[in-house]
């Protein structure tokens, strides 16, 4: 056996075959077929497959239920009942029926969209949820369930690995069975959003971890981490029991079809032990685990694995033409005031520049939360100038704004009599073309 399968055992599969050693270690049973049909296939009979239009809604879409008899036998039922659970197990939602229904092989049920309310008619947070459909038969009732999320506004699930497979697990942190070891765990992916907000790891932990798991966003395994973030223990089911872990961090720009990194780890010491859940076959197909037994300084690929993770992405928009309204032409060293506006798509933070066009130096404003309304005075010598202004939320300048603004040379008054002014002052709408000589 070579140095790589060696490792794959004592990481990914060592937790399996030693059955007794500890809370942290499932144990590995042969499945058997209790029946072999050698002349004829063996009926499966009617089976209830409970599934949703997607796996991930943003926050208020519409969740829509499916239920199929994915059997070879008719599935005779009534109700249905659909209950659907938080995170926390508790309902938050139920409604029944009274149908009955003669499903054959394939027909399904679509229900009633759910409008993410519970039912008190708020709208629930953002999280996993388990829709589970049940029917009610004449010899069986038929019962199954369906896992979704919903997720924040404004992002959307990119690269994503969530079968699970329970006897295949790997271990981070303290490891009982070789107490030299460091253990760090590391998936890589490959995005197809320029902006990383969130992970979601599936996680669980020793019942005497006490140090908070760590999570890092890297381009390089050895290199610095593009973003951190923690989560403490208490967040975390025991194992065997394994949940999904958000790890929030502020958004990262990143480079659509490179690789990255999301790293796992925490510190080795005695019984402070995380598992994380995976698969022991290459689903994945855009990246591969790596593990660590050194604290990360070396790592050793994975080629037949998969751990279970889900990343959240999405593309920028950039900011506005900032709007640019105020006076275009006017005298040479009176101050003019000028407004301008603009917003940011997706509500990030926002710093504008303003460039007056003459040799004053520019002025950076900000920060402004999703949009902006500046006024601003500036005055001219004799010329003609470019206003130009932008505005840059955190990863990059958005489309310029321009204003042009004429400032003549000042006319010398043609006429300075006390009657003109005292007539001007009398009648100030009369004599417009008089007026407009005389102050030119």
């Amino acid at each position: 056996m070579n140095k790589v399968n060696c490792i794959v055992v004592g990481v990914f599969v060592i937790t399996l075959v030693m059955s007794t050693a500890g809370p942290l270690v499932s144990s590995m049973t042969e499945n058997k077929k209790s029946e072999i049909c050698v002349k004829n296939p063996c009926s499966m009979g009617p089976i209830l497959e409970v599934t949703t239009d997607k796996l991930v809604y943003n926050m208020g879409q519409l969740v829509t239920i499916f239920l199929t008899n994915v059997g070879d036998e008719t599935l005779s039922g009534g109700g249905p009942i659909i209950t659907i659970y938080n995170a926390q197990e508790e309902i938050v939602y139920q409604e029944a029926t009274n149908c009955w229904y003669e499903l054959e092989p394939g027909e399904y049920i679509e229900w009633l969209p759910w409008d993410q309310t519970n039912q008190q008619g708020q709208q629930v947070s953002t999280g996993k949820y388990v829709a589970e459909g049940f029917l009610s038969g004449d010899e069986e009732n038929y019962v199954d369930d369906a896992i979704f999320f919903i997720s924040k506004i404004g992002d959307e699930l990119d690269q994503y690995q969530t079968n699970y497979d329970e006897y295949c697990t790997a271990p981070i942190g303290y490891f009982p069975y070789n107490t030299t070891w460091n253990v760090s765990i590391a998936q890589s992916f490959t995005p197809t959003k320029e902006i990383l907000t969130r992970v979601e790891l599936y996680v669980g932990k020793n019942v005497t971890a006490y140090i908070p798991y760590v999570l890092a966003i890297r381009d390089n395994l050895t290199g610095e981490n593009l973003t951190l973030a923690s989560v403490n223990p208490d967040e975390f089911m025991v194992f065997p029991n394994i949940s999904w872990i958000e790890f929030d961090f502020d958004d990262i720009l990143i480079s659509i079809g490179e690789t990255y990194y999301v790293v796992s780890y925490t510190s080795k010491v005695k019984d402070n032990t995380y598992i994380w859940g995976a698969n022991c076959s290459d689903v994945y197909l855009n990246g591969t685990p790596y593990a660590s037994f050194d604290g990360g300084e070396t790592w050793e690929i994975y080629l037949d694995a998969d751990a279970c993770f889900m990343t959240y992405g999405r593309d920028n928009q950039p900011p506005t033409t900032p709007n640019i309204k105020g006076q275009t032409r006017g005298k040479t060293g009176k101050e003019y005031e000028y407004t301008i506006t603009g917003l940011d798509p997706d509500g990030d933070e926002l710093y504008v520049i303003i460039y007056w066009g003459d040799n004053t130096s520019s002025e950076l404003l900000g920060p402004y939360d999703g949009s902006y309304e500046i006024t601003m005075k500036h005055a001219w010598d004799e010329g003609t100038y470019t206003i130009k202004v932008a505005a840059r939320d955190f990863f990059g300048w958005g489309p310029e704004g321009t204003l042009e603004v004429t400032m003549p040379k000042n006319k010398p008054p043609i006429f300075n009599f006390p009657l003109l002014s005292w007539l001007f002052e009398r009648f100030p709408n009369a004599f417009p073309i008089l007026r407009y000589i005389i102050v030119q």
